[in-house]
C-alpha cells in the first residue's frame, strides 16, 4: 500500500548535519524495490483481531553530495498523526 502525501518542506540552506556542506539534496523518495517506498507504521492495538487501524506514512531522505550522510524524516504532520497513534497503542496495551 502506498500512501501519497506530500513531501516535507525544502529548507534551501540545510547545511548537512555531519559536515555542515551546502550541496544537500532534499526530499529523495526512499524506496525498497522498484515500486514501492519505505514507509513508518504503527498499530494502534498490535494484539487486537478486530478495529486495529495502522497509520502509514512515507519516508524521506536528505542526501549531503559531498560526505555521503543521508538524513531520513517524514512530514511534520506525519510524525504529530503517528506519534497520536502510539499514544493510543500505549494506553490500549496498559
Amino acid at each position: 500500500m502506498i500512501v501519497k502525501t506530500t513531501p516535507p518542506e525544502i529548507h534551501p540552506n540545510l547545511p548537512c548535519a555531519r559536515c555542515g556542506s551546502k550541496n544537500v539534496v532534499q526530499n529523495i523518495n526512499v524506496v525498497s524495490s522498484i515500486t514501492q517506498h519505505v514507509q513508518l507504521k504503527i498499530e494502534e492495538k498490535p494484539n487486537s483481531w478486530l478495529g486495529n487501524k495502522a497509520i502509514v506514512k512515507p519516508v524521506y531522505a536528505d542526501l549531503c553530495t559531498d560526505c555521503g550522510h543521508i538524513n531520513i524524516r517524514i512530514h511534520p504532520k506525519d510524525a504529530k498523526e503517528i506519534g497520536e497513534a502510539y499514544q493510543k497503542r500505549e494506553n490500549n496495551l496498559k
